[in-house]
């Protein structure tokens, strides 16, 4: 924990805190823009964290300050009533009192007392690190301890999950929440049931970029959701589609069971579609194809050479069976694949992005770098060879228009501690 944000909250409050709670950021490593979706997605917990202290209060006001908010959101305290919430969650605010309604809603031993909270973060808002999901597992986490709640890790994660998306009204999936609330790295399954598997995943080197362009998360997915959503109906009304395999695709991407549906079998009618329709639902067999296959090499899973070549390339993949999939080298250049799915047939980089992952690829020696998030500006996740070279991504990210860059390793989940 940073001695700067302990003593920071200690003036704030004229004393210690009686308690602490932490959550990581996040990479998106694999798999993104799957999330809402309901397929499997691998996001990299990080060692840039949040941290929420408090002591009790009177009453049953909840009293928020938080030098990040701010300075983003030109708002320095947050006020949540637990005795009257309000009947729309949004703005800064509505992070909070989303997530004490969600406690009223499945928790009922939620006490309703005061606290006065302390937030700093080692997370830029806005940047494509999952900085709302991991504010509210901090959250979660906080009142749980504080009020001997008795939820587990699984418990703050959906409940984290259902606060954003289904409380704000936020087309988000799960991925933040989860990695947030987990830690580490971890396959996150939805199908048929929320699943989660860590990945032993060695100490690898990784550099979080922020390019300094914000974004609105909820926008992006919402207009890419619209356009699978828009393909998947045309599909589902055709006649030309075998009944078959309309009733498997659904006619929304949260309804439909891709993993159930073989690329070869839709491909042949994507001509009905517009192109961006098109695109999105390539984008989605694709992604997946490749995260398989990611998966299999770290887990020293045999690897079919014709499905390699087939999405990383014949030279590529030769090269890397050749040396029996080594881990890195495999990682990254999925990502690199990753990085052009979501650029070509996702559409959501920017100049300002190709520009920053080309210095760090061909001038810094970058491995593998991609779009961690939403993307349209935001973050993108590096491997690097080792620290030293890391070191190098992130002076060449700089030189080339990044507002920061870090060294991370994958990192713990959520904590909470008491007062001692």
């Amino acid at each position: 924990m940073p001695a700067p944000f302990l003593e920071s909250a200690s003036q704030f409050f004229g004393r210690p805190p009686e308690f602490i709670s932490s959550s990581p950021g996040r990479a998106d490593l694999l798999n993104t823009h799957q999330d809402y979706k309901q397929l499997p997605v691998v996001p990299l917990a990080v060692n840039r964290r949040l941290y929420a202290f408090a002591v009790p209060a009177e009453g049953s006001k909840i009293h928020i300050r938080s030098e990040e908010l701010a300075r983003s959101a030109g708002r320095e305290d947050i006020e949540v009533d637990t005795s009257n919430l309000p009947s729309v969650h949004e703005g800064p605010s509505g992070y909070f009192s989303s997530i004490i309604g969600t406690l009223r809603k499945f928790v009922k031993s939620e006490s309703g007392s005061g606290l006065n909270v302390y937030l700093r973060s080692e997370i830029p808002m806005g940047s494509g690190m999952g900085s709302s999901g991991a504010l509210e597992v901090a959250f979660l986490a906080l009142l749980n301890g504080a009020f001997s709640l008795g939820l587990n890790t699984r418990d703050i994660a959906e409940y984290a999950y259902f606060s954003e998306n289904t409380i704000m009204g936020i087309p988000c999936g799960r991925l933040d929440q989860y990695s947030s609330a987990y830690g580490r790295v971890i396959v996150l399954r939805q199908r048929p049931t929320v699943n989660v598997d860590y990945l032993d995943l060695p100490d690898l080197d990784f550099v979080i970029i922020d390019s300094g362009e914000r974004h609105k998360t909820e926008s992006i997915h919402t207009a890419r959701q619209s356009e699978i959503n828009e393909g998947l109906e045309i599909l589902s009304d055709s006649s030309a589609v075998p009944k078959g395999l309309r009733s498997r695709l659904g006619r929304s991407c949260q309804e439909t069971d891709w993993e159930s549906v073989k690329w070869e079998e839709v491909s042949r009618y994507l001509f009905l579609l517009p192109k961006k329709s098109a695109d999105r639902i390539l984008f989605t067999f694709q992604m997946n194809s490749s995260t398989s296959l990611a998966l299999s090499a770290i887990r020293g899973q045999k690897v079919d050479l014709a499905t390699a070549s087939n999405i990383l390339g014949r030279d590529r993949a030769s090269a890397l069976s050749n040396d029996r999939w080594p881990v890195k080298e495999t990682l990254g250049e999925i990502m690199n694949v990753q990085h052009e799915l979501l650029r070509d047939l996702y559409a959501v980089s920017t100049p300002l992005l190709e520009t920053i992952r080309d210095s760090v690829l061909y001038l810094g020696g970058a491995i593998g770098v991609k779009i961690s998030g939403a993307g349209m500006g935001g973050s993108l996740v590096a491997l690097a060879n080792d620290r030293e070279a890391g070191e190098r991504v992130i002076r060449e990210a700089k030189d080339a228009g990044a507002a920061d860059a870090w060294l991370v390793k994958q990192d713990i989940g959520c904590w909470f501690k008491g007062a001692q």
